[in-house]
This record gives structure tokens, C-alpha cells and sequence, in this order.
């Protein structure tokens, strides 16, 4: 259940005193939405070497 699943992220902690906030967002979001080319092609993207087209980091345009 949700309310299960919120409340384990809610509790996690660790030694170095981690802290953790969740909340359920209930909006609906519009899928399979193409980005405009121009806007990716801009953004600094640096794919991660495990799994890269899941994990990669995006960094700011200064």
C-alpha cells in the first residue's frame, strides 16, 4: 500500500543522520512526451557507465 510505502521512506535513516521526506503526489502527468530537440541538445548530460541510459547526471548551465 501506499501508505506502507511512505511510511519505510519516512523511517530510513543511517549513521550519518540521513533525512528522508516523502509524500504521495496524486496529480496525472501526460506520458510519452517527445522534448524538444533544441533543449536536449543543450542540456550537459553525462550518461553513468552502469546502466547509462537510466543513471546519468545532469549538470547546470552556468
Amino acid at each position: 500500500s501506499y501508505k506502507k510505502m511512505l511510511n519505510f521512506i519516512r523511517t530510513t535513516s543511517t549513521t550519518t543522520g540521513l533525512a528522508v521526506t516523502a509524500y504521495l503526489d496524486r496529480n496525472e502527468y501526460q506520458t510519452h512526451l517527445k522534448p524538444d530537440p533544441q533543449l536536449i541538445s543543450s542540456l550537459r548530460i553525462t550518461p553513468d557507465k552502469v546502466i547509462p541510459r537510466w543513471n546519468y547526471t545532469i549538470r547546470p548551465n552556468l
